[in-house]
């Protein structure tokens, strides 16, 4: 169950959006995969669910090499087969995806009822009530990052062109009039796990965009666990990367949650506040909180 602070935030009326985060969960229907995939299922079935956003490396280990693979049969469509999950998946590409054809992954889009992913990277405005909104920007995070460029598993880096990517990032926030703005990407720009931690070329380059224009949100995965930082500023950083494997994690100064358990995050948004859920592959809340938009602050209901 939720905890009151998201009873307030969640009811019959829909004055609000809500939406699952989950990332890093293409296993060919392994039983981790499926333990996740029942409760993500259970959680859109009971509360109001818009859509899924998955924070990418989508099909392991080496992405798909087109939109026949069957890799799009053995890691989502025989595993996400629930009535409750066929609503969109606003998805993205993540490094996994990138040892392979990644504009399989686009073209799928057009033959998918589900699976969106209209360009490498895109925005989608929605409504959240009558009076407010939200502007969500997908973003591709492994063209800007070195490492990818310097080996060979990773052909389609080679193509990006990653200044014009952060050109229009920043165009597109700063043209924004949304109520909330939430950015995803698959890498964390900070993560307090040992296995990758911060992630220095985004530390560079999203956090003084992501500040000067006001993103209340970064949700990415990478790092197979579940993690929420509140650094300074308006900007929370959630991590959601355990949708089938799970790793060690730790915690830091700015950080509100972290766990080294299989699962997934639930948002719900309405004018005012962000509600945060993470759910364990059992169906558990293991955490929650609410952010609120006018005063910026944080009240933890759950540790």
């Amino acid at each position: 169950m939720f905890h009151s602070n998201l009873i307030i935030l969640h009811n019959d009326k829909h004055t609000g959006v809500g939406f699952l985060v989950i990332g890093d969960w293409g296993r060919e229907g392994s039983a981790e995969q499926y333990a996740t995939a029942n409760a993500l299922a259970k959680q859109a079935f009971h509360r109001q669910t818009d859509f899924v956003i998955s924070t990418g490396d989508n099909f392991y280990e080496n992405g798909v090499e087109s939109t026949r693979d069957s890799l799009w049969q053995s890691s989502f469509e025989k595993v996400y087969t629930q009535p409750s999950l066929q609503i969109p998946w606003y998805s993205i590409l993540g490094n996994h995806d990138y040892r392979s054809n990644t504009s399989a992954q686009i073209l799928y889009s057009q033959q998918s009822a589900r699976w969106c992913m209209p360009s490498r990277y895109y925005s989608k405005l929605m409504k959240v009530n009558a009076s407010s909104d939200v502007h969500f920007i997908f973003t591709d995070t492994t063209p800007l990052i070195g490492e990818y460029w310097e080996t060979e598993n990773h052909p389609d880096v080679l193509m990006q062109k990653p200044e014009e990517q952060l050109i229009w990032l920043e165009k597109t926030l700063a043209e924004s009039t949304a109520q909330w703005k939430i950015v995803v990407g698959h890498h964390p720009v900070f993560s307090s796990s040992p296995m990758h931690g911060d992630t220095e070329e985004l530390v560079t380059h999203f956090l003084p965009l992501f500040e000067e224009h006001g993103v209340d949100a970064y949700l990415c995965g990478h790092e197979h666990d579940l993690q929420l930082h509140k650094p300074e500023g308006n900007t929370m950083y959630l991590v959601s990367g355990a949708g089938s494997e799970v790793r060690e994690t730790d915690r830091k100064d700015m950080t509100l949650f972290s766990a080294s358990d299989q699962g997934f995050a639930y948002i719900y948004l309405d004018h005012e506040h962000m509600g945060i859920a993470f759910i364990n592959s059992q169906g558990e809340t293991i955490f929650d909180t609410s952010h609120s938009h006018a005063t910026n602050t944080l009240s933890k209901a759950l540790k």
